[in-house]
C-alpha cells in the first residue's frame, strides 16, 4: 500500500511524479492515482447513496482498465 505524507489540513502529498485523489464516508474509502504525465489530477467521488450507472462499474473497475 502506497502511503502518502499529509500536508496542513489533512491532504495527502503524494511522491514524486503522482497525482492523486481521494473520497470517504462511512464504511468506505478510495484513492485514484496515476503517473501525472497527461493527467494534471484525477477525479473521484463517493456517493454510496446512489448506484451506478449502467456499466460505469464494469468499464472502469476491469483488469483491462477503462474502456474509452
Amino acid at each position: 500500500m502506497l502511503r502518502a505524507e499529509t500536508r496542513a489540513g489533512g491532504a495527502p502529498r503524494w511522491p514524486l511524479g503522482v497525482v492523486g485523489s481521494v473520497t470517504h464516508g462511512v464504511g468506505y474509502r478510495a484513492a485514484a492515482l496515476t503517473g501525472g504525465a497527461d493527467v494534471a489530477t484525477p477525479g473521484i467521488d463517493g456517493d454510496p447513496q446512489r448506484p451506478f450507472l449502467h456499466g460505469v462499474l464494469e468499464n472502469n473497475a476491469s483488469p483491462e482498465g477503462p474502456s474509452v
